[in-house]
């Protein structure tokens, strides 16, 4: 450490000062290698000037980024728990109200409102729009407010503010003297609540599984309706007359007008479903925001009509499970295991036979003792009805039913 100084340069002819030396030895200018990384910030002339900083502190940078991205993080993951924190508490009211309406749904002669039991709670409720998503049934209550048509955009069925709202019926559309075309509305959400599952039906092999939707009113009971069509549309400025503007259409008082909304939602439809609708059809058509063809007020829509039939499942969808839980159980696999241990028996009757030829005389007797079961064909004829749909056919029936066995319900039941 000892430094012979000759204008400030050591023995080796290097220049070096013991000044310069201290400010080297800081802990701070030093790698975790213990090698000095920052010499070119300190530069000193020949008459010992001081060194001067002309570098960056690259730690106070990596403090401030840390801590950037430290508040972006938690921002991100309270904006994130928040809305899924809230995407579940709509579904948990839509869930209550929708077995409250289970529980308390009025059939009764002479009553006109299927509701009445909680109308008090629920004065707007007006029906029902129940809809597959694959795997998921997607049960939403539908409301109308006459006065304030937009009520629901961003409120939810109680009444309280909710980004996600609650599907509403256009005020222009009646219910007790149904309207050609009941218009519904509901967001295009991305947890897939509301309408966010309704683009499914954008593809044709999403509508073969699943061509219907079930829709029940405050004055009828669910029905079932069959998608004739799904479509990207737009809202044109009111000056434009020349397009087609399909959420202009509510009710139709000549057969031309009806005819004209189906025509031009077919042609204009995704893919082409075969199924089509008249004069004096109930329509109904669920209109969401969706801006991957159109930037400015594009919307997907589909439309069905009712089918002449009710809902086969208007009670409840879960006791259809039920039974289709309980329909394999009659047919278990089983059974042609149980056949085949039978067939060595009937080897043995004919042993028995041979010794019935050995007696001519009791021949005769055995003739008349089928007489009698011929004397019964009805009940025969009947059984091999339902015996060749268990015994022959058992092979064709079984593979029908084990598909169905292995696939969900509701692909059995639509």
């Amino acid at each position: 450490n000892r430094f012979e100084q000759n204008n400030n340069l050591n023995n080796n002819g290097y220049y070096d000062n013991k000044d310069n030396y201290n400010n080297y030895n800081n802990q701070e200018y030093f790698n975790e290698q213990g090698n000095y990384d920052r010499a070119e910030e300190f530069t000193e002339d020949i008459n010992g000037n001081k060194p001067v900083n002309k570098g960056i502190n690259k730690k106070l940078i990596t403090k401030i980024v840390f801590a950037v991205n430290l508040v972006a993080f938690t921002a991100c993951a309270i904006y994130l728990g928040n809305y899924y924190y809230n995407s579940n508490k709509v579904k948990g009211k839509q869930n209550d109200l929708s077995n409250l309406i289970d529980q308390t749904v009025t059939t009764e002669e002479g009553q006109e409102d299927r509701y009445i039991s909680i109308r008090d709670k629920y004065p707007n409720l007006v029906g029902r729009l129940r809809f597959h998503n694959y795997n998921d049934i997607i049960d939403l209550p539908v409301m109308q407010t006459k006065d304030d048509p937009m009520y629901y955009l961003y409120r939810d069925q109680d009444g309280e503010d909710s980004k996600w709202g609650t599907p509403f019926l256009d005020y222009r559309c009646d219910l007790k003297k149904p309207t050609a075309n009941f218009m519904i509305y509901a967001h295009n959400m991305k947890d897939l609540t509301q309408f966010g599952s309704l683009k499914n039906y954008k593809n044709k092999s999403y509508w073969n599984k699943y061509p219907t939707i079930e829709f029940e009113s405050m004055y009828e009971e669910r029905m079932e309706y069959e998608v004739i069509a799904s479509f990207y549309a737009q809202i044109y400025p009111s000056t434009k007359t020349d397009v087609f503007k399909y959420y202009k259409f509510f009710d139709a008082l000549v057969p031309e007008e009806f005819d004209d909304f189906v025509d031009n939602i077919i042609k204009i439809a995704n893919y082409k479903t075969g199924v089509t609708a008249s004069f004096g059809d109930q329509l109904i058509t669920l209109s969401t925001c969706d801006y991957s063809k159109h930037v400015d007020d594009g919307r997907f829509v589909v439309v069905a009509k009712k089918s002449s039939e009710k809902s086969e499942n208007s009670d409840s969808l879960d006791d259809f499970v039920d039974v289709i839980e309980s329909t394999p159980k009659p047919v278990p696999t089983v059974e042609p295991t149980k056949e085949p241990t039978k067939t060595p028996k009937p080897t043995k009757a004919p042993t028995k036979e041979p010794v019935a030829t050995k007696e001519p005389e009791p021949v005769a007797e055995p003739t008349p003792e089928p007489q009698p079961t011929e004397n019964v064909p009805p009940p025969e004829d009947f059984v091999p009805t339902e015996e060749p749909g268990g015994q022959e056919p058992e092979p064709d029936v079984q593979p029908t039913e084990e598909p169905g066995d292995n696939r969900p319900w509701w692909e059995i039941y639509y």
